[in-house]
C-alpha cells in the first residue's frame, strides 16, 4: 500500500480533488466515478489494511487525481517547484518501499527465510507445524506447503485460508498432543535467536538492544539458549533436531 500511496501523492490527491469540476468537465466526472471504485477500502477496512491488492481499485483515481493537480501547479514558478518537490518525493518513497520489498529488508526478511526452507527441507505432502512470528502470505508463496501457525501470543493454530483459527492451545496443550502417535504432522519448526541473527541482517542489527533475548522472544516466538521454552525442551528430549540455517525443524514422524 506505501508503494501506491505515498505522502507526496496523498497531498497530490487532495490537491487534485479539490480542483475536481464534474459539473463543467466530463473528464471530471470520469475521474470522480473511478473514486466509487475504491469503496472497498471503506466497506472492509481490516481485509483492505491485510491485503494490498485491495487497495488498488483506488489507484487510479489517485493517479488521474494528482495528474490533475500537477497541471494545476503548472501556472507559475513557484508552483512548479512545488509540482517538482511533490514528483520526486513520490518517486524516492516509492523507489525506497519497493526497494525493502524486493531485498527483503525488515521483518520481511524472517518470513522468506524460513519459506525457503520450508521449501527444501520438507515433502509437498508434508505438514508442519510452526512457531515463528512471520507474513503467513509470504510463507504461503514462497513455500507452498501446507503449514499450521502455533501463534503463542493468541493461544491459537491457525491455517492460511481457514477463516477460524483454534483457541485455547498453549506449550502445555501442544505438549499432550505431540506426546501422541496421531497428532497429524511431520516438522515442528521454530527458531534460534543466535542461529537466526547470524544469518538474518535484520535480527542481527537488533542484537545491540540490552533486552535482546526477551524482544525477540516477545516479538517473533524466537528460542534463546539461555531461556529454553518448556515446549522447546520436551521436542530436544523426544525427537531429533536438524538446525538448518538459524530454524530448527524437529522430526516429528521419528521419536527418539
Amino acid at each position: 500500500m506505501a508503494v501506491h500511496f505515498t505522502l507526496p501523492l496523498l497531498l497530490l490527491v487532495g490537491i487534485g480533488a479539490a480542483h475536481l469540476r464534474p459539473r463543467q468537465n466530463p473528464s471530471h466526472q470520469v475521474i470522480l466515478f473511478l473514486l466509487f471504485l475504491g469503496t472497498d477500502e471503506v466497506i472492509f477496512p481490516n481485509m483492505s489494511w491485510w491485503h494490498d491488492y485491495l487497495s488498488m481499485p483506488l489507484a487510479p483515481f489517485a493517479a488521474l487525481a494528482g495528474a490533475l493537480a500537477l497541471k494545476g501547479l503548472m501556472t507559475s514558478t513557484p508552483r512548479r517547484i512545488a509540482a517538482a518537490v511533490l514528483t520526486a518525493g513520490f518517486l524516492v518513497q516509492a523507489g525506497l518501499v519497493l526497494h525493502k520489498r524486493l531485498t527483503f529488508v525488515g521483518t520481511n526478511e524472517i518470513s522468506v527465510a524460513l519459506a525457503a526452507e520450508l521449501s527444501r527441507r520438507t515433502a509437498d505432502a508434508d505438514r508442519s507445524l510452526v512457531r515463528v512470528n512471520h507474513d503467513v502470505h509470504l510463507r504461503a508463496f514462497y513455500a507452498d506447503r501446507t503449514v499450521v501457525s502455533y501463534e503463542e501470543t493468541r493461544g491459537t493454530l491457525a491455517r492460511m485460508y481457514v477463516n477460524r483459527p483454534e483457541n485455547g492451545v498453549n506449550d502445555q496443550e501442544l505438549i499432550r498432543r505431540l506426546s501422541r502417535p496421531d497428532h497429524g504432522f511431520r516438522w515442528f519448526v521454530t527458531a534460534d535467536a543466535d542461529a537466526a541473527a547470524e544469518r538474518l541482517a535484520w535480527i542481527r542489527g537488533l542484537r545491540g538492544r540490552s533486552d535482546f533475548e526477551d524482544f525477540v522472544r516477545r516479538y517473533f516466538w524466537l528460542e534463546t539458549a539461555s531461556k529454553p521454552t518448556e515446549l522447546l525442551t520436551f521436542l530436544r528430549l523426544r525427537f531429533p533436531c536438524t538446525a538448518e540455517r538459524g530454524f530448527l525443524f524437529f522430526d516429528l514422524s521419528s521419536p527418539k
